[in-house]
């Protein structure tokens, strides 16, 4: 690609949040999974704290997602031991 080397973009937790009362936001979020398909690569949404949201994600395109729901943030030693274990 022209000057713009990306591999993955990320949404933005305030539109992970707001996705699922705002059809605008939810449109957001949409956008951003096809634009990511078009450009071929991977999306990330940020802040998922419910099992709604990550659903939605899952059938909208969204295959990756960070938040609460999947784990809380764990100190560099915790997350050595669950690397070596």
């Amino acid at each position: 690609m022209r000057g713009f080397d990306v591999d993955g973009i990320k949404v933005d937790a305030s539109f992970t949040r707001d996705m699922l009362q705002s059809r605008k936001v939810a449109a957001i979020v949409r956008t951003i999974a096809r634009l990511a398909c078009d450009m071929n690569v991977y999306v990330v949404a940020e802040g998922v704290e419910t099992d709604e949201q990550l659903n939605w994600l899952e059938q909208n395109g969204i295959a990756f997602a960070q938040g609460y729901l999947l784990g809380r943030p764990q100190s560099p030693e915790k997350l050595q031991a669950l690397f070596s274990a």
